[in-house]
């Protein structure tokens, strides 16, 4: 490999980060909702094996994973109960907002 071989490399190289830098805020919705269908595609292969249509499957496994999402950040967020029952109101009051 030449040395305009070795620089021509490099520079797409660091073009390419950059362009993956930049666009990271676009790029990250949908690497997340790989990563879900990553990992809720064997539960619902599973509940098709059992005779459950695939889109039930696909609804039932995507409520389960915000159930158990909330929870998760419900149980991050509270100190004890007052906090957990402040943050409780305070998610319900966002989301009839929306």
């Amino acid at each position: 490999m030449t040395d305009s071989q070795k620089w021509m490399v490099l520079a797409v190289t660091g073009i390419s980060f950059g362009l993956l830098y930049l666009l990271t805020p676009v790029l990250m919705p949908f690497i997340v909702a790989a990563f879900l269908a990553y990992l809720g595609d064997p539960v619902v292969d599973k509940l098709e094996a059992r005779g459950v249509g695939r889109t039930l499957g696909v609804v039932f496994v995507f409520a389960l994973m915000v159930l158990v999402f909330r929870r998760r950040v419900i149980l991050f967020y509270s100190v004890d109960g007052r906090s957990n029952s402040a943050f409780l109101y305070s998610a319900s009051a966002l989301s009839s907002e929306y």
